[in-house]
């Protein structure tokens, strides 16, 4: 949903810092009446959808971006392929 909602937002091709991410993060969910959740599994999933990240160091400091490209979400391929088991079937 993340993803989605930066898409939507044409973030498409733009790069973010996690500290970024982060807020965009806790103002969906407020939004959404979402628990948020810790950074951590954020960057999990956005690394499982296949989101490219880019560490930089700026005045000592590493960053780490994430590029914002359109994703498939693992479940939806899962799902096909669940469908296609019972067409065969």
């Amino acid at each position: 949903m993340l993803v989605a909602s930066l898409l939507q937002a044409g973030a498409q091709g733009k790069s973010f810092s996690v500290r970024d991410l982060e807020q965009f993060h806790l103002e969906m969910c407020t939004e959404l009446g979402w628990a948020w959740r810790k950074w951590p599994a954020i960057g999990r999933e956005l690394r499982a959808l296949g989101l490219e990240t880019a560490t930089v160091a700026i005045g000592g400091e590493r960053l780490t971006y994430y590029e914002i490209q359109p994703v498939t979400e693992p479940t939806a391929t899962v799902v096909d392929l669940a469908a296609a088991e019972r067409r065969r079937a």
